[in-house]
């Protein structure tokens, strides 16, 4: 008998139906008991289980595939029936089964904390069929939590910072950090980059020429550059201007990317620059890149109309966020049109990279009340290659007193912040190990403490924390296919405050 006929019987004989819906990648002693739970609710017990493509708990997850994970959980004696499901919530299993109870674990009861909305949604959808939601009692535990504490994903230095932290303070500080939207009018600058990853399989070196020989399999496009910056900003910012100086045939390709973004188009040939980067599909290890239209500059003409743009409009937003890849802002008179804004509404992300290192320095923006880079640019600007970072910067902390924050990042090696070129902050990174792709986590972090300091009025200690993170979780997936989403709360109770 199909399932459909099954649950026309059940319910034609006043039978109890419940359902259950989650990963169960690694199932252990806290599933058991939340399943026989669940049981004594209903009569007939079923599981919905999230397909592989859907998993979004960190690099390298679900650990087991989805005909593993079903099989296993079919030979649980409490569970009548396992079938997959193929969307991100539970509401297409909910619509199809009609259950009396939708069953969760007690600690997704505080629907407060529900900042993606999932939970809200599959409540509504069970409610619609006279269903009801209910939690149970028992100790679920987190498979997640498990894994990263066996596996001590988290640095050993980041361990004793959170030991001195207020952690139930923190956590509520985070939650409405996500929950509440700031109606504070921002304006974006910087260069949308298309990171174009090109899976191939590797067939070894060539015959005749010592390169390698690859075989193409699949592309995927990932948003680079400020779209991914955009994308985070605006789950922070009720209203966001992006300032676009590029081709305008690119608007709707741009507005599908980031439609709760408002453009502010200035016409221009230049063309969003793409890199491809070739990874070995097997390994995810990146061989090389090749870059497009880096070398693309704005006309004179349309170098007028946004210089005339953020004169006229700067008064009318509240913070002005730049981020520097070195392309767009190369020209000198945009430069000083930027540096006569007043530097409390300016924070600027200024980035070297293989096109234009040591020709990109931050110093050109006179004074802003944010400034970040990463240890190679500072470097740079203090000509010094090879003493300690901190004593480095202890030594030239007064070189930054226009700027009022002074993010250094180091990779692995954390964040020092100096403070009105004053008071210095360490803090160290998160995660020690496990780094799958690096790429955007600088731009992740800057802007995540941008927001923890100029939204939420976090102290430096906890928004170069949250910055940390959220960074990190970023640099578990490959280029930036990392979503900032619920799971962040998830993860910050069960792995990092733990």
């Amino acid at each position: 008998m199909n399932l459909k006929k099954k649950i026309k019987n059940l319910k034609y004989q006043n039978k109890k139906i419940g359902l259950v819906h989650g990963v169960f990648d690694v199932i252990h002693y806290g599933h058991i008991k939340y399943f026989e739970e669940a049981k004594k609710l209903v009569d007939y017990l079923i599981v919905s289980v999230t397909s592989d493509k859907y998993v979004n708990k960190g690099a390298n997850r679900p650990i087991f595939e989805l005909h593993k994970r079903m099989s296993l959980l079919n030979s649980i004696k409490f569970i009548d029936f396992v079938l997959p499901s193929n969307n991100l919530t539970a509401v297409e299993v909910i619509k199809k089964i009609k259950p009396n109870f939708y069953i969760k674990g007690k600690d997704y009861k505080n629907l407060s904390n529900d900042i993606s909305g999932k939970i809200l949604k599959e409540k509504k959808e069970v409610e619609k069929y006279d269903g009801k939601l209910i939690f149970t009692k028992s100790n679920l535990f987190s498979s997640t939590s498990i894994i990263n504490i066996k596996n001590n994903f988290i640095s050993s230095e980041s361990k004793k910072l959170i030991d001195f932290i207020d952690k139930d303070f923190f956590l509520k500080r985070v939650t409405q950090l996500l929950k509440i939207k700031s109606n504070k009018k921002i304006l974006v600058i910087g260069d949308p980059i298309l990171d174009i990853l090109e899976f191939v399989k590797t067939n070894g070196k060539a015959n005749k020429s010592n390169v390698i020989s690859t075989a193409h399999l699949k592309k995927e496009v990932t948003h680079g550059g400020i779209l991914l910056v955009l994308k985070l900003l605006s789950q922070f910012y009720e209203k966001i201007d992006f300032l676009f100086i590029g081709n305008k045939n690119k608007l709707q390709f741009l507005k599908k990317i980031i439609p709760k973004i408002k453009i502010k188009n200035i016409h221009s040939s230049i063309r969003i620059i793409e890199k491809h980067r070739y990874i070995d599909d097997y390994s995810h290890q990146k061989l090389f890149q090749n870059n497009f239209y880096e070398e693309d500059n704005i006309e004179k003409k349309t170098q007028s109309l946004a210089i005339n743009f953020i004169k006229k409009n700067h008064n009318k937003y509240s913070e002005i966020i730049i981020f520097d890849f070195g392309y767009l802002l190369s020209d000198e008179k945009l430069i000083k049109a930027i540096n006569l804004i007043n530097k409390k509404k300016i924070t600027i992300n200024c980035q070297s990279n293989s096109f234009n290192f040591g020709y990109n320095k931050f110093n050109k923006i006179k004074k802003a009340n944010i400034l970040g880079m990463d240890e190679s640019e500072f470097r740079l600007f203090v000509s010094d290659k090879s003493h300690d970072l901190g004593s480095l910067i202890k030594n030239n902390k007064k070189k930054f007193k226009n700027y009022n924050y002074v993010f250094i990042t180091a990779g692995k090696y954390g964040c020092y912040t100096i403070k009105k070129g004053s008071k210095i902050y360490y803090s160290p990174t998160v995660f020690k190990e496990n780094i799958i792709d690096s790429t955007g986590a600088g731009d992740i972090f800057l802007s995540m403490a941008h927001v923890a300091l100029k939204k939420d009025n976090f102290d430096i200690k906890f928004s170069n924390l949250i910055a940390h993170i959220v960074a990190g979780m970023h640099s578990k997936t490959l280029s930036n296919r990392y979503k900032l989403d619920n799971n962040l709360i998830k993860f910050i109770t069960n792995q990092v405050i733990k």
